[in-house]
């Protein structure tokens, strides 16, 4: 019984008490550091044995912890068993429990901490009595193995009853972290479990404020929580964290509110009330605003879109801050918010005026500069209503507009642009530019450019109308303005009704010299020029001549805008041109030649209006226009004479005005035509009519006074007159045989009044052609010329070096008029000219050449340039009018120019290229030519014989095959006209800075193709010499020359070892071909390699080889180093490097060689490897 009594006493007293002896024996089974087995070797002593060791080293980092030395780490608690401890004592326990692991929780990863650990839980049991704070504590490294560690010490977890933490047992149990994604899953599901996420963090900062691990988790939990789930839930409980976090009054807590609050604005929209609740919250006065707050405000007011801000945003220690903070920031819509919020503001007792306006310059120009910005203010301005005008409301506005008027005028046009109607905003705006035309509702600047024509109409007369009161006082941005209207809008406006627009330009313009103070003369000039081409347009248009009353207005605006021209001087408008450049100025001043013209019209008063101006005072020509016509009678006189009386004065006014040009032109030659290239500088955009007159008034000078500066400088004066005839010819003005005059001999001209014809022919000009009467005067008299002509004009092979083929030289003004002798002579299916006019013009001809060629003996010299044009249609029409002039012309003509080719048989070479023309055309003309020289008894008996071989042994072969002369002058070449042929050819082809064509040199070269290789050579070292001073690929042009070239050796140069090596020396065509395949594929392209490679064959190797080994040697050496060279080369689209490559080796596989080359060929491999080595 005693027994069974014992029994029962021991199972209660296991009942009441934990330490029991069952739950000692479990004792050591859980341990945070050690494994099972390990754990139970070691007994509590060790543990707070280490554990005090550790909370030594712990107390050196922090001394907070040197508190616990006397309580939960003192001696005694080695005894103390919580089990049989009171609930009194258990929670003063637990409270020092509490704070001990929320303050030693930032040191977790420390291994101090891990050991004072292991012995609170071996001693206080925490993992099972202190389970909630345990894991609160350390819970921002739950991403960490430690951590796991700690939740297997915790049996609570593998209780489903504990719904807290039941979810941690698959981690607990597999012993892998918990990661963030699988935590933010959870609080999603489990609100209740965020709201202890959240507390711990709390109650840890309340133990331990300067904690940072916390706030940094909390932060990053946070944003991290919202990222995934917006749901009401969630939202309500981080907008709880962030009115805890900022109740806290923390430093670090506050961070974390705006940075939250920030990006929970950035993901939704919130209720107004809560954004204003919070954003108020921040102004606490133990919180500080920085640049990262003010950032966070930035994306708060952006994503919210919140207009009307807490006070505390426009008080003023707030916006000195945002100045200050901001200057590397880059906002916008905070102080955009702030801005509008001052705008609001009507207070004056609160707010100082100046000091507000002062803020808000430094706003609007520190953060207004985009167009948003800009386009916000002036929308909420416009829509802003009830702003009293006395008011401080007001006076903000009216102060904002002003500034962004000035600092962004083109944002705020813009801003304006956009809205649909202006309101509120018409009572802040005074520039001109906002002015509501008339009755519109659309201000001026919008109208103007307006889509609906009816209200830029309506703009612009009101402008127009009001134009004199707009332009007094114009601040900048009007003047800008006002200049822009005058200078684009008004001149591309397009008005249905163009009596309107006259009426809008004449009441713009009768301001006169006032619109200096808009625009500057330059561009006051450029409106008068585009008005001006418009209103001669438009006069000339017979619908315009039938209305009177809108010709009148054109008439009104031309003499208006002329009249305001001339109220400057002459010197204001040159201001590209020195004064001194009267000539340079001339032909580029469509407005001055414009009134030129006004003189030789039937404009009398316009013509009286400048004479009278200050502008013909100080202009040099219209000084001696004055000066010929101070005689004539006033405007008024004028009027009242009879009709025939007023044309008669009007001819004497303008023969005036001829007589007056050609004097002027004479007494300032040298400072008027300094360079015989002035016409350079023409203006593309000369007037037509006004070059038509200068020519005239050219020849009128040259007739009427004697050139007394020289030969020199009357070459100039007729190079000029000529270069800008040519030029009128070249832009399309054709040469008309429809003319009431017919003239068919230059005799006629002395016996015509040419003023009263040119003068009738100008006031008709149509800008397209000029009658043959007036062109062959002009021509007429220039041929008449008594200055000599230079007889060093290109001679011989000079004629290809100077470019004659494309008629780029620039002969003596003599070749030009034969130029266009030459072209309105000789008609054909391209050109059709009236038989008219080549009939006048062979007349011309026949004249220039009796006159100018027999004179000074030039010959045939005028004829090569047109002889060897690339152009067949012009070679075959100058051997043509040669053939005439033969046939035809009086004896001592075609005498003439037959002894030119007696005593130069060099220009023989012209006809040479002529015979191998591609046109049997012009090959059969060639012959007709030759045969009219041979006939010629001055002939020298070589030259004679050689024509007539031409003639007798090869005119049947020439018709049939173009390349009969070249094997002609192979098989003659040592004829000695041949000879001096060849080397004529040489010369041309060799002479340093030539420019002949391309097209030239392969046709010279053809010509060499069967001549032996003493003549060759020259042309090979030439050659070769190019290619080594060439640094890139040759160019088209080079290649077909090298291309006619690489035919030579076709023809006989390898036929004789003799001709190759000369005293063991290897000639220019193997020096050629050496320097080829060197080059190829890096100068040369492949196809002229390609052709380079086929050269070689075994025969002619085989002839090199028994010739000269040393040079077979260096052959083979060359084709294996640009085999290496190219092997080295990058891929290119231009070149198949990889195919020249082949071809190289199939050559060298085809060559045979004995053992001692061989042996040398190893040797110099040999080199050659270890050469690439050594790069």
């Amino acid at each position: 019984m005693a027994s069974n009594t014992t029994s029962l006493a021991r199972q209660l007293e296991k009942l009441k008490l934990p330490q029991t002896s069952s739950h000692n024996e479990r004792f050591g089974s859980v341990s945070f550091l050690y494994d099972f087995f390990q754990a139970k070797t070691i007994d509590l002593d060790t543990h707070y044995s280490t554990a005090i060791i550790s909370l030594e080293n712990l107390i050196q980092i922090d001394g907070h912890f040197r508190s616990y030395k006397t309580t939960l780490f003192h001696e005694s608690s080695k005894k103390f068993d919580r089990a049989i401890e009171n609930k009194e004592t258990n929670k003063q326990l637990n409270d020092q429990i509490d704070e001990f692991l929320f303050r030693i929780s930032k040191y977790f990863q420390l291994t101090d901490a891990h050991k004072v650990l292991e012995y609170m839980i071996q001693r206080y049991r925490i993992n099972e009595y202190n389970v909630d704070s345990l894991i609160g504590a350390f819970f921002p490294y739950h991403e960490t193995r430690m951590f796991v560690r700690l939740l297997q010490t915790c049996s609570a977890i593998k209780n489903p009853r504990n719904y807290r933490f039941y979810w941690m047992k698959k981690f607990q149990e597999n012993g892998v972290p918990i990661t963030k994604s699988s935590l933010l899953k959870h609080c999603i599901a489990d609100l209740e479990f965020t709201h202890y996420v959240t507390d711990s963090i709390f109650k840890a900062l309340r133990y331990d404020p300067d904690n940072s691990v916390f706030p940094s988790f909390l932060l990053s939990f946070c944003l991290n929580l919202l990222q995934r789930s917006t749901k009401d839930m969630i939202v309500s409980h981080i907008l709880s964290v962030i009115s805890r976090c900022i109740r806290r009054e923390d430093k670090q807590l506050f961070i974390v509110a705006y940075t939250t609050f920030s990006h929970l604005c950035n993901l939704i929209r919130l209720e107004i009330t809560i954004v204003e609740k919070i954003l108020k919250s921040f102004f606490h006065p133990k919180l500080t605003i920085s640049q990262p707050t003010l950032i966070a405000f930035e994306i708060i007011i952006k994503c919210q879109d919140i207009t009307v801000l807490p006070k505390y945003f426009v008080q003023n220690n707030f916006i000195n801050l945002l100045i200050s903070l901001s200057t590397d920031l880059k906002l916008e819509h905070l102080p955009r918010a702030v801005i509008l919020n001052i705008l609001m503001q009507n207070d004056s007792n609160k707010f100082d005026a100046q000091t507000y306006k002062n803020y808000l310059h430094v706003l609007l120009e520190t953060f207004a500069n985009s167009s948003d910005t800009v386009m916000s203010i002036v929308s909420w301005m416009n829509n802003f209503d009830n702003v009293d005008d006395n008011s401080l409301s007001h006076q903000f506005i009216c102060h904002t507009t002003k500034l962004l008027e000035k600092m962004y005028p083109d944002y705020f046009d813009l801003a304006i642009s956009s809205l649909p109607m202006i309101r509120n905003l018409s009572k802040y705006l005074k520039s001109i530019r906002y002015s509501l035309a008339g009755n519109s509702k659309t201000p001026l600047y919008l109208g103007v450019e307006h889509s609906s024509e009816k209200i830029r109409q309506q703009s612009f007369l009101y402008l127009a109308k009001n134009f004199t009161n707009l332009i007094e006082n114009l601040d900048i941005n009007d003047m800008r303005f006002i200049r822009t209207i005058l200078l684009k809008n008004l001149a591309k406006q397009d008005f249905q009704n163009q009596k309107e627009k006259l009426e809008i330009l004449l009441k713009i313009f009768k301001v006169k010299d006032k619109i200096f103070n808009i625009l500057t003369d330059e561009e006051f000039e450029q409106i008068t020029l585009e008005q001006m081409r418009c209103i001669q347009s438009q006069i000339t248009d017979p619908n315009v001549e039938n209305d009177v009353d809108l010709f009148k207005l054109f008439i009104k605006l031309k003499h208006l805008l002329i009249e305001i021209y001339c109220t400057k001087s002459y010197g204001d408008y040159c201001r590209d041109f020195s004064t001194e450049d009267y000539l340079g100025r001339l032909l580029n001043d469509e407005i001055q030649q414009l009134m030129i013209l006004c003189f030789l019209s039937t404009d009398y008063q316009l013509s009286t209006l400048i004479l009278d101006s200050e502008y013909a005072k100080t202009n040099p020509l219209f000084q001696i226009i004055r000066e010929q016509n101070q005689n004539f009678i006033t405007f008024d006189d004028f009027k009242m004479l009879e009709d025939e009386k007023q044309l008669e004065q009007l001819k004497l006014f303008s023969l005036n005005i001829l007589n007056g040009i050609a004097l002027f032109l004479n007494q300032n030659q040298r400072r008027l035509f300094p360079k015989p290239n002035i016409l350079q500088s023409l203006s593309s955009n000369s007037n037509l009519r006004f070059k038509f007159l200068l020519i005239y008034s050219m020849i009128k000078m040259l007739q009427n006074h004697p050139i007394d500066c020289g030969e020199q400088q009357g070459q100039i004066v007729c190079q000029f007159t000529v270069d800008l005839f040519f030029h009128l010819l070249n832009i399309g003005i054709n040469i008309s045989s429809r003319s009431e005059v017919k003239i068919s001999s230059v005799n006629e001209y002395a016996k015509m009044n040419m003023d009263d014809y040119f003068l009738y022919e100008l006031y008709n000009f149509n800008d397209k052609s000029i009658s043959l009467l007036i062109s062959g005067y002009i021509l007429y008299c220039l041929m008449n010329q008594k200055s000599s002509m230079n007889d060093d004009l290109p001679s011989t092979a000079d004629w290809y070096l100077t470019d004659v083929g494309n008629n780029m030289i620039n002969y003596d003004f003599y070749y030009k008029i034969y130029c266009l002798l030459m072209y309105y002579s000789t008609p054909n299916e391209m050109k059709p000219i009236s038989k008219k006019i080549y009939k006048f013009f062979r007349h011309l001809f026949s004249t220039f050449i009796m006159e100018k060629i027999q004179n000074h003996h030039a010959g045939l010299k005028f004829f090569l340039p047109s002889i060897v044009n690339h152009d067949s249609s012009i070679q075959q029409q100058t051997l043509i009018v040669l053939v005439n002039l033969f046939k035809h012309s009086s004896t001592s003509t075609s005498s003439i120019l037959i002894d030119s080719l007696c005593t130069n048989s060099q220009y023989l070479v012209a006809y040479l290229l002529a015979l191998t023309s591609s046109k049997t055309s012009t090959r059969q003309m060639a012959i007709s030519n030759i045969k009219q020289i041979v006939m010629n008894e001055k002939l020298t008996n070589g030259l004679k014989s050689f024509i007539q071989i031409i003639i007798d042994e090869q005119q049947s072969l020439i018709l049939t095959d173009e390349n009969a002369i070249t094997i002609l002058l192979g098989r003659l070449q040592d004829h000695p006209i041949v000879n001096e042929l060849l080397q004529t050819i040489i010369f041309i082809l060799t002479a340093n800075g030539s420019k002949i064509k391309a097209f030239h040199k392969v046709a010279l070269l053809k010509l060499l193709r069967y001549c032996n290789l003493k003549i060759k050579s020259i042309v090979f070292e030439y050659y070769t010499d190019f290619l080594s001073s060439a640094n890139k690929f040759i160019d088209l042009d080079e290649e077909l020359q090298l291309k006619e070239i690489v035919h030579y050796y076709d023809y006989k140069i390898f036929d004789t070892s003799k001709e190759l090596f000369n005293e063991n020396q290897e000639n220019s065509a193997l020096k050629f071909l050496l320097k080829s395949i060197e080059c190829s594929g890096s100068i040369l392209t492949e196809d002229i390699s390609t052709q380079i490679y086929r050269l070689i064959t075994p025969e002619r190797f085989q002839m090199i080889l028994e010739e000269n080994m040393e040079f077979a040697l260096k052959f083979v050496q060359t084709l294996l180093k640009t085999q290496l060279s190219l092997s080295e080369k990058s891929p290119s689209s231009m070149i198949n490097y990889g195919q020249l490559i082949t071809t190289i080796e199939q050559r060298l596989r085809t060559l045979t060689f004995d053992e001692n080359f061989a042996i040398q060929m190893m040797n110099f491999c040999y080199q050659l490897m270890m050469f690439t080595k050594q790069l």
